[in-house]
């Protein structure tokens, strides 16, 4: 996280356990550096696995996140990096604790991505 945010590129915006690859030695590489900013708001559909991503956004960047090229933060980086190491602790997808509590509508709308 330092040699990232301290490099010319400074941050992520869309950092989630998807983008960092293992190599045989198990050193971290992060990838898909600026993609995002090669679509046109039009071109994105919203299904689930469009708001399965923002799962890994810190919540004060949902509102400008739905807009490809929006302005990422550093701490917007350690909040999506907070949330890798919550899935490595329990073994699980994003908020997997969160997800025993909720309801069976809950779930549901979870799942469908109606949840948000």
């Amino acid at each position: 996280m330092t040699y990232l945010h301290s490099s010319e590129l400074g941050v992520h915006g869309k950092l989630r356990s998807s983008n960092c690859l293992i190599d045989g030695r198990f050193v971290v590489k992060i990838s898909d550096f600026g993609l995002n900013i090669l679509t046109t708001p039009s071109e994105i559909t919203k299904d689930s696995n469009y708001y399965n991503k923002l799962l890994w956004v810190a919540p004060e960047l949902l509102p400008v996140t739905v807009i490809p090229g929006s302005p990422a933060t550093q701490k917007g980086d350690v909040y999506s990096f907070s949330i890798i190491l919550e899935e490595i602790v329990v073994r699980g997808g994003p908020y997997e604790v969160a997800k025993q509590f909720l309801s069976t509508e809950g779930k549901k709308g979870w799942m469908e991505g109606s949840f948000i």
